[in-house]
């Protein structure tokens, strides 16, 4: 009596391994694996564009603050220059009246 178990050993424990299945799927997992590091790869390359980016749009902002301060430079000297004409031409007219008053008076 004592060797009547209710069941058999080897239907309480049993281990089965399927090479197959798993040699195809570490192999799926080898393809997961090479195409998340390809997207990485992809990532990483567009990150690098997006830096050099980055790095050109620095660049013409100090071009367009060069560009900014020499044209207030040139405002500037271009109200000198308006200034000094609008002088000159003040100083003409008024020499030019004193012409008129002169003539005026030799001619009398």
């Amino acid at each position: 009596m004592e060797n009547d178990y209710p069941c058999e050993i080897e239907s309480i424990i049993s281990f089965k391994l399927n090479f197959e299945n798993l040699k195809v799927f570490l192999e799926f997992l080898d393809k997961k694996n090479n195409k998340n590091q390809s997207q990485i790869n992809d990532i990483y390359i567009k990150l690098k564009e997006v830096d050099v980016i980055k790095e050109d749009i620095k660049e013409i902002n100090n071009q367009i603050s060069t560009i900014n301060n020499k044209q207030e430079e040139m405002i500037g000297t271009l109200n000198y220059h308006s200034n000094k004409l609008l002088e000159f031409e003040k100083n003409y007219v008024s020499m030019d009246q004193v012409n008129l008053v002169l003539i005026s008076e030799l001619s009398n």
